[in-house]
């Protein structure tokens, strides 16, 4: 079927609905909504998490690398914020 008539059929639907068919097709469509913004909501909530571990990682590899290149514990901490005894244990 074309996607017009579809438009128009589904208008046609909902404004030929009694009111509690109407209120239970509202409250469909809000529920449809709510999961929507709650997964979307989960993955940008995802996505922050995945970044703030990947930077952690990042600045505990260059830490290490910092380490093994006999730089001062004092300085690896100065530049990536780890403390001395995070950076004692890599």
């Amino acid at each position: 079927m074309n996607k017009t008539i579809e438009k128009a059929q589904k208008k046609l639907d909902l404004i030929s609905m009694n009111d509690e068919d109407y209120r239970m097709y509202e409250m469909r469509e809000m529920a449809h909504y709510d999961e929507i913004t709650l997964k979307h909501t989960a993955t940008q909530k995802g996505i922050k998490i995945g970044r703030k571990e990947g930077i952690e990682k990042g600045i505990i590899s260059v830490a290490h690398n910092m380490k093994k290149a006999n730089i001062p514990i004092k300085d690896i901490s100065k530049f990536t914020k780890l403390s001395i005894e995070k950076i004692e244990k890599l």
